[in-house]
């Protein structure tokens, strides 16, 4: 379709919008949200690589056949692309870390349900938030791809609320992160 027509507002208006929103909703969502859950899920790494910080980055291609059938699973199953990536690492996560309850954390978009015309004003509306799920084994691969997309869907209207916030009202120690792993789908 069409791109919408620019609007001459400028993204401070979103900017105004976030600082003045009301966060005691969204606290405690995540508060609940994240009720029980006290350590970060590892991802075991070999440090013999000469990575020191811990960090890294993975980018990977997928070829054309691979991605075809992706999408045909997707169109199947009524599902997004990004819920069955995110469904992919929720899975992987769990089985190299050995745990069932597993938090990442995933990019969001935050133009939905703002302001006025914000997809029209050019800005960044992304949010990092931190995805929980249950991992139970012999889940019928349907009812996972499912299971991903309620807790996806869930999170909607309340990605506003600033990392540093929603880490605050977790009952995770302070000095520990709330997710060791990002997963970030472009859609492009």
């Amino acid at each position: 379709g069409n791109a919408p027509a620019a609007v001459d507002r400028p993204y401070r208006v979103y900017i105004d919008w976030v600082t003045k929103h009301d966060q005691s909703t969204d606290r405690e969502f995540w508060r609940t949200k994240l009720a029980g859950f006290t350590a970060t899920t590892p991802l075991p790494f070999d440090q013999a690589d000469g990575n020191a910080d811990g960090f890294d980055q993975r980018d990977t291609v997928l070829p054309t056949s691979i991605t075809a059938k992706l999408r045909a699973l997707a169109v199947r199953e009524d599902l997004s692309l990004n819920t069955i990536v995110m469904s992919a690492w929720a899975l992987l996560l769990a089985r190299y870390s050995g745990e069932s309850d597993i938090v990442f954390g995933a990019t969001k978009t935050t133009r939905r349900g703002t302001i006025p015309d914000a997809d029209s004003i050019a800005g960044l509306f992304l949010a990092t938030i931190p995805v929980r799920i249950s991992v139970l084994p012999d889940t019928p691969v349907h009812d996972w791809l499912n299971q991903m997309r309620a807790e996806w869907l869930s999170l909607r209207g309340h990605e506003h609320l600033p990392l540093v916030d929603i880490k605050q009202v977790s009952e995770l120690p302070s000095a520990t992160s709330l997710f060791d792993t990002l997963v970030v789908f472009e859609n492009y």
